[in-house]
Formats: structure tokens, C-alpha cells, sequence
């Protein structure tokens, strides 16, 4: 997948002279399905899931073309829509990332650019933090009690935090390449919160942050020399994208309890595949350890989340919502 934003050689460069020739051999597994669904409790169908979360046994869904937000159990079963399409208060032109913390949901309305916040199904508020939002595409974004970090290279910073009044600063490196611009297109990252901080995961560089809530680095993860990535990386070396576009390699993220789940879209000679998923577990002191590569199938998964027995993936491929036994 290629987003406006531009990758060359140079980014190679910047990962391959960095590690050494040597290959990092992580396990992969096969996940059985399952559950697979297309067509909801209510008789209606899922259309276009962007983002998805999960809290107090409930999967919360972003579905972009419905402009809805759906609340299923943990067996898919339907039990609530929120939100709608039009120009109104809460209501959507695009329901894009969403995430769910304490009793509140955060959505982002992609087309209005704010976050609409709701308790159940009835609309708090909406949140304009005057930044762009994803970069164009359904970056994750994370909320602690109302103060919200969000991914945001224009303020030449990674991570940019917004508060309920208003005030905005930024922290967290940057990879700097060649131009302003291409520094500024290619830093665009999944936020994710974690018990013990954030975790900050580049949505084209093989490289994971993880920051505490004091804005410190506690740690940093390349993981460029596992084979599939390095087959990825050499893949763009030999295939240098347009100017302002690159190709996504972090499609998704999700954090559950003390593990990372981040969904890859790799390139090879043989075409893009977007069915692999990077399992990281996340220790006391913010260090990252891959653990397991799971390989979802035949399909082309666009977002996922996971709960303590299952991951739950979006198939582009066929319309259907997947659940994964972990």
C-alpha cells in the first residue's frame, strides 16, 4: 500500500548501515479462524472497518463508509451502533481511528478533522486539536483522561499531547532524511497507550519507541533484521517510490494488557501481502521483545485488535470480520 508521503533508497541506507548483516529468526504461527462474519445480528453489513478496539469484554469497530461505530460482544454479536453520517454534532464524514478509555469513546471524523467523544451511545463533545489527524490515513492516537497524544511531525516532534484546555506540546524524536519535507511526510507514527507510558510505532520505518508518561525514551526496537522486513526493505532499494508517496509498513497497531500486535504490509518481488502480524510483548521497563510472527491467512487485513484468547482482524478481501484463536 502507498500513501502520499516518500520513501527511497535513503531510508534503506538509514536501516541497513544501522544493523548488521545477520538475521534475527522469529517463529511464525498460523492462526485458526474462529468466526468469520460479514453480515451483522441486525440483518445489516459490515462495510469498511478502519480501526477497532476493545474494552470490558466489548469489540468496539470504526466503519468508514457507515459512518457508524459498532459495539459487538465478544462472540460478534451486535450490540450496539453509535454515531451516523452528516454534518451535525457527533456526526460523522468518515469514522476513521478510534479508542476507547476509561468510560468514553474517541473517534476520529475524518472528514472534519476532530475527534467526536461519546459515553455509550450519546455524544460528549467533539475535540478539535487543530493538527492533522492521521496524515491521511487511520493512525491511532491515545487519551488519557481527556488528554490526548497524537502523531504529529509538523510540530518537528513525533508526539504531540493536547489537552482538555487547549494547550499543546510536543515531544519524541524523528528520523531526519534528506529534505524538511521528506522529514516531515515519513515520521507519521501509531500512538499507543500502555500502562507504563506509550508506545510510538512508525507507520513505514521498522522501528518501535517507547516513551513513559513523564515524555521520557525508555526504549527503542529496529526490527529491520527480520528476514521478512529485510526482504521488504530490499524490496524498496530495488524499487524507489514517486516523490511524496511511500509505502505503509505498520498498517495497524493494538496494544491488550502487555502485548503488541502490529499489523505489516510488506513488499516483494512476488506483490504486497498485508497478513502478517509482528507479536511483541512489552516488559515492566518499556523494552519490546518480539515474540511470535502470526500469519493470518489468505486476505488483505486493513486493522485489527486483540483481547487475552483471540485477535480480531478486518479482511478487505472478502468484507468479513475475522476472529483469530491466539
Amino acid at each position: 500500500m502507498k500513501k502520499i508521503v516518500s520513501i527511497s533508497s535513503f531510508l534503506f541506507l538509514l536501516y541497513a548501515c544501522s544493523t548488521s548483516d545477520s538475521s534475527t529468526e522469529v517463529a511464525t504461527v498460523t492462526l485458526s479462524i474462529e468466526k468469520e462474519l460479514g453480515q451483522l445480528s441486525d440483518n445489516s453489513y459490515i462495510a469498511d472497518i478502519r480501526s477497532m478496539d476493545f474494552k470490558d469484554n466489548q469489540f468496539y469497530l470504526a466503519d468508514y463508509t457507515r459512518n457508524e461505530l459498532l459495539v459487538l460482544s465478544e462472540d460478534l454479536v451486535l450490540k450496539n451502533t453509535i454515531g451516523n453520517g452528516g454534518e451535525g454534532p457527533g456526526e460523522f464524514r468518515g469514522a476513521g481511528s478510534i479508542t476507547v478509555s476509561d468510560d468514553f469513546i474517541y473517534a476520529v471524523n475524518d472528514g472534519k478533522q476532530t475527534v467526536e467523544v461519546f459515553k455509550g451511545d450519546i455524544h460528549i463533545k467533539t475535540i478539535n486539536p487543530q493538527i492533522m489527524l492521521g496524515g491521511g490515513t487511520s493512525l491511532r492516537f491515545g487519551v488519557i483522561k481527556d488528554t490526548f497524544y497524537f502523531s504529529d511531525p509538523e510540530s518537528q516532534n513525533s508526539i504531540s499531547q493536547f489537552t482538555s484546555d487547549h494547550k499543546i506540546s510536543s515531544f519524541g524524536e524523528i528520523h531526519k532524511f534528506p529534505n524538511l519535507s521528506q522529514t516531515l511526510l515519513q515520521n507519521y507514527t501509531h500512538v499507543l497507550m500502555h500502562s507504563n507510558g506509550m508506545i510510538s510505532i512508525s507507520d513505514n520505518l521498522p522501528v518501535i519507541t517507547f516513551y513513559d508518561l513523564n515524555k521520557n525514551k525508555l526504549s527503542t526496537l529496529d526490527y529491520s533484521d527480520i528476514p521478512i522486513i529485510q526482504e521488504h526493505m530490499d524490496f524498496l532499494e530495488r524499487n524507489p517510490t514517486e516523490e511524496n508517496s511511500y509505502y505503509i509498513l505498520a498498517t495497524d497497531a493494538h496494544v491488550f494488557s502487555d502485548t503488541l500486535y502490529v499489523l505489516l504490509t510488506l513488499q516483494s518481488d512476488k506483490g504486497p501481502v498485508s497478513n502478517k502480524v509482528l507479536e511483541i510483548k512489552v516488559n515492566k521497563n518499556g523494552e519490546l521483545l518480539i515474540t511470535r510472527i502470526l500469519d493470518l491467512g489468505e486476505g488483505w487485513f486493513t486493522a485489527l485488535c486483540a483481547n487475552k484468547t483471540d485477535l480480531l482482524s478486518f479482511n478487505t478481501s472478502t468484507g468479513n470480520l475475522m476472529k483469530f484463536q491466539l
